[in-house]
């Protein structure tokens, strides 16, 4: 008899325990059920509930306007040649900033499309134009396998600015942080009705910076002794990779050398062409920025020009005239560390133990060729390191105001001569040059920067 009581409170006590268990069990269930609901249901501002995942259409459209915080001075319309759009992709994002899926948008007047998505918090990238290797990263996201900030971590690299500048077939991206939108509910045709909360624009811009460079008036003559003419530029320091959307971190836009801790000078690329000051010939400049800004990794403009020298002098120190072909010869003083005043228009040091003897450097100015460096910058930034980014759709309209002196010797030069052909790579950017210009920031977006030289 004891032991059939023992057997039977044993049972009960077995079925208390399940019972609790089960009870546990239904209970998380529950408070599960709720915390999906609550993570499923997003507010659209208006007091109305939005569920995520229902099915829904949205019509999106792509436009080049450009936000208003990329235009700080004023605007640049685009030329037709780099306004144009071909191809269109969007990617969008679930609410989780999951990746959901990549569409193909119709190619009209605009960019646009209707698409079959699910209700609730989305993001939106949009690119334009892409190339060859921005398709084949496209093509390997997968739904729910790759996230936003996976995606903003895809660099493709490039190898001359051409690349991204063809006539007519520009690439396009996003310019700021990804779009958020709300979707609800709604019908292809309520989809497609403007005014409609499916139905939205997203804004592109040129994935480069755009760069023009004038002359002022009379800016070419240098008080202290010379005339510069035949004055024209290209873009130095564009790095061989870019991110394929912006990559913001906080407020400061991240290119993909931004934290390297050494200037490596073979990541980065100088563009082919020298291009007229006097004919308002555009250049384009890769994305740029670094946590510190310096003469290897700093994108800046190479100016080149004929500098003639108002008085010359042959090897005995005589006044006498230039050389046929402009070619001239500075002294770099050993003993003073700075330059001779006198220009040359034959080698002082004809012989070489003179030359050692003197303990000077004799720099020659080969048909009166010389180079200034003058670093794009955006002078209503507070901190050098947002100065010195460069960032896509923007227009850095460059005006040199005048001249005090003559360039560098070679390419890259600097005012020393143990600098004859490339900046130092781990330099701080230098504060002095002899040219001058004023920059102006504007979007295309346009900078505008002026000074002299």
């Amino acid at each position: 008899m004891r032991n059939e009581k023992l057997i039977t409170n044993n049972f009960n006590l077995n079925k208390m325990k399940k019972s609790i268990y089960f009870l546990m069990i239904a209970t998380t269930m529950l408070i599960s059920f709720a915390s999906c609901n609550n993570d499923e249901n997003v507010d659209t501002g208006g007091g109305s509930i939005v569920s995520n995942g229902v099915a829904t259409t949205a019509k999106i459209t792509l436009t080049q306007s450009q936000p208003v915080t990329y235009a700080p001075t004023g605007t640049e319309q685009a030329d037709p040649n780099e306004k144009n759009i071909n191809t269109a992709i969007l990617l969008i994002f679930d609410a989780k900033q999951s990746f959901e899926q990549a569409v193909s948008l119709d190619i009209d007047v605009y960019a646009s499309k209707t698409i079959t998505t699910t209700t609730g918090t989305h993001y939106f990238y949009a690119i334009v134009n892409e190339t060859a290797a921005i398709t084949d990263i496209v093509s390997t996201y997968k739904k729910g396998a790759i996230s936003l900030n996976d995606v903003k971590k895809d660099v493709i690299d490039i190898a001359a600015i051409d690349e991204l500048t063809t006539d007519d077939d520009f690439l396009m991206t996003s310019v700021g942080t990804p779009i958020s939108k709300i979707l609800i509910s709604a019908s292809v045709g309520e989809a497609e009705t403007e005014g409609n909360e499916n139905n939205f624009k997203i804004e592109v811009g040129r994935a480069v910076a755009k760069v023009n460079v004038y002359m002022e008036p009379d800016a070419n003559t240098d008080p202290s002794g010379g005339v510069l003419t035949a004055v024209k530029y290209k873009i130095h320091n564009n790095p061989k990779q870019m991110y394929i959307v912006p990559k913001f971190e906080g407020i400061q836009l991240w290119a993909p050398f931004y934290s390297a801790e050494n200037v490596i000078t073979t990541s980065y690329f100088n563009n082919l062409e020298y291009l007229r000051t006097d004919k308002s010939e555009p250049s384009y400049a890769m994305e740029n920025s670094n946590e510190i800004p310096k003469e290897g990794n700093a994108t800046y403009i190479s100016v080149k020009g004929v500098y003639e020298p108002k008085v010359v002098y042959n090897r005995n120190e005589v006044i006498s005239t230039p050389a046929a072909d402009k070619t001239f010869y500075r002294i770099w003083s050993a003993e003073d560390n700075s330059w001779n005043e006198k220009f040359f228009n034959e080698n002082p040091y004809p012989l070489i133990d003179q030359l050692v003897e003197s303990g000077d450097i004799v720099v020659k100015y080969t048909e009166g060729v010389c180079y200034y460096r003058l670093y794009l910058a955006d002078n209503e930034e507070s901190t050098v390191i947002a100065k010195h980014t460069v960032k896509r759709n923007t227009y850095f309209k460059v005006t040199i105001t005048s001249v005090s002196g003559v360039g560098g010797s070679a390419e890259g030069g600097g005012n020393e001569p143990t600098v004859p052909t490339d900046p130092k790579p781990e330099n701080p950017l230098a504060s002095e040059t002899n040219i001058h210009a004023t920059i102006d920031v504007m979007p295309w977006s346009v900078i505008e920067q002026s000074g002299g030289i």
